[in-house]
């Protein structure tokens, strides 16, 4: 029981120190602005995702990056007409 107990709390400690990585500053502009809070999708090579701001029309865009921050490409500005809200 003690054993299983330590392996249990050696195991959420392990996990609750992950660490994370700034892939991307969505200041505005061609990057976006505001990251939607969803999950981004991964296809196996690129993460795609939404932003509420920026983009050509300053209402949002779509875009992909690589999990290694590279290769961003801002792949559709939304109009303010068809923004995601």
């Amino acid at each position: 029981m003690k054993t299983t107990l330590i392996i249990a709390l050696s195991l959420c400690c392990q996990i609750a120190s992950a660490q994370y990585t700034k892939l991307m500053d969505f200041a505005g502009g061609v990057s976006g602005e505001s990251p939607w809070n969803t999950s981004l999708v991964y296809d196996g090579t690129f993460l795609y995702g939404l932003t509420q701001f920026g983009g050509q029309n300053n209402a949002g865009i779509v875009f992909k990056i690589k999990p290694n921050g590279s290769a961003f490409t801002n792949l559709y500005d939304f109009s303010v007409s068809s923004r995601c809200v």
